[in-house]
């Protein structure tokens, strides 16, 4: 017998052997192991244990192992002992699923929020090996046991509800795989809008340190990326190291260009690492290039005010934000999986290979416009040509570039690959600075992948911006400076 005190490993261990016989059914499972499961089986009949929800999956395998002995014909001694321990174990399992049926009536939401995390190894299997007949057998017990109303009230209840009908639908022939896998991503993306909402909901306030309300003048505008600041800040204090933009060159053009940063900046570097990256001093450079100067969402637009970057990370750097954060950007992955499962014709290799060298805003116009049919967009291309002006309402212009982005991400347009390490990663803060980055006269980015995004999106919708390669920002500024100063010394 089993000794209950320490005797999880064991289990463990045990169950194991047992689910490795549903993928493997040509492996033996020795008359000990039918011996062990029997009287352990028996203990947790007597104390309810989240265990024997466990116990009723991987029983099933061993039905099976034994259904096909006696198919085969029970031939050695040991078959036999098997067979009898077999029947005693079914015994015991009649008495404890009579058991967990009493449970589920007591406290149903705790047993399916226990059983849920099987259901969904039981979903996984079923979908990548639909023939195994272990799970056939379990599934027979539990639309036995869980033939109830679910409740509406818990998550848990509502996913267990989706699982158990999902797995039903496969195990009827009513779902093929790939519907249930569709339908699978698609559950994923429903519960991370709900746990978006409900983050928003309990989100504090932000507070907000506003030196004044910044207008632009005559000055033109210029709006940098994260990493070109980064660059700048690695030439100012290495002078060995490559850069998109001297530091004093910057400076010298303040007479000439206002500068301002975003909260994707500050967005931006709270997951970035390294030995030479400080924070501060990177939020110290914002504040010296850009002299405070901040563009950031109010009542449905944008406004430029004058405020401490330090105040605005400390709106960013919180558990809620970062959290947000992270649930929007495993937003944008599941959709895009979900889009790339209908329509795999974009998958293959030769598309990857040629996407790039399309000219999807020209003669190629076509293929965009299917690729944002397909996520759904609310405007046709032609609507948004030219659709910029600075009083265009944020939401706007959020939804038209985020339906570009995700068009590209179906299209695998400029896609995410590894990049060097250095450099900050993450499309759902591309996606913001493209955004920001339509109020201004000239976007500056040193990422080739973005440049050709914004390159696209805002020469369709805001032609007027100028979008610079970080490489060549430095030769375009100094020229610029000789320019300005030597028209303004005339």
């Amino acid at each position: 017998m089993i000794n209950k005190c320490g005797s999880d490993n064991t289990v463990a261990l045990m169950f194991d052997k047992i689910f490795g016989y549903c993928q493997c059914p040509n492996d033996e499972i020795t008359t000990d192991l039918v011996f062990q499961l029997s009287e352990y089986s028996n203990e947790l009949c007597i104390e309810h244990d989240k265990n024997f929800l466990r116990l009723c999956f991987y029983q099933s395998a061993l039905e099976l192992y034994v259904q096909n002995l006696i198919q085969k014909g029970i031939k050695t001694d040991e078959e036999k002992v098997l067979e009898g321990y077999y029947v005693k174990y079914k015994q015991v399992w009649s008495k404890g699923s009579k058991k967990l049926a009493a449970f589920l009536k007591k406290d149903a939401c705790n047993i399916r929020c226990e059983l849920l995390k099987d259901l969904i190894l039981i979903r996984d299997i079923q979908i990548q090996e639909p023939r195994i007949g272990a799970l056939n057998v379990f599934f027979l017990y539990l639309i036995q046991m869980m033939d109830m109303p679910v409740c509406t009230k818990h998550s848990s209840c509502l996913e267990f509800a989706f699982n158990f009908n999902l797995i039903a639908g496969i195990f009827n022939g009513d779902i093929d795989i790939n519907e249930a896998k569709l339908r699978i991503e698609r559950w994923k993306i429903a519960s991370l809008n709900d746990d978006l909402m409900k983050k928003s909901r309990h989100m504090r306030p932000p507070v907000f340190h506003i030196e004044g309300e910044f207008v632009p003048g005559k000055k033109k505008l210029i709006y940098l990326d994260t990493n070109v600041f980064i660059d700048i800040e690695e030439k100012r204090f290495d002078n060995g190291a490559e850069n998109s933009c001297d530091w004093h060159l910057i400076m010298e053009s303040k007479n000439y260009f206002d500068y301002y940063y975003s909260p994707a900046h500050l967005e931006d570097i709270q997951k970035r690492k390294g030995e030479l990256f400080s924070k501060r001093r990177f939020i110290d450079l914002l504040n010296e290039v850009t002299d405070h100067i901040e563009i950031h969402r109010v009542n449905g637009g944008v406004r430029f005010d004058y405020e401490d970057a330090h105040y605005c990370n400390k709106r960013v750097d919180n558990s809620d934000s970062l959290e947000l954060t992270k649930v929007l950007e495993e937003i944008r992955l599941n959709k895009i999986k979900v889009i790339n499962d209908l329509y795999p014709e974009f998958s293959s290799q030769y598309h990857r290979n040629e996407i790039n060298n399309k000219d999807l805003f020209g003669e190629d116009r076509k293929l965009l416009e299917q690729a944002l049919k397909y996520v759904g967009a609310s405007f046709n291309l032609a609507d948004v040509k030219d659709i910029y002006t600075p009083q265009i309402p944020y939401d706007k212009i959020n939804d038209i570039v985020y339906s570009f982005i995700r068009a590209f991400d179906v299209l695998h347009y400029q896609s995410e690959r590894n990049r060097d390490g250095g450099k900050i990663k993450s499309a759902t803060h591309d996606t913001e600075h493209i955004i920001y980055a339509a109020y201004s006269d000239y976007f500056v980015t040193g990422d080739i992948r973005l440049f050709s995004r914004a390159h696209g999106i805002l020469g369709w919708i805001a032609p007027n911006v100028g979008i610079l390669k970080g490489k060549v920002f430095s030769d375009w500024i100094e020229k610029q400076i000789g320019l300005n100063s030597g028209f303004n010394s005339s």
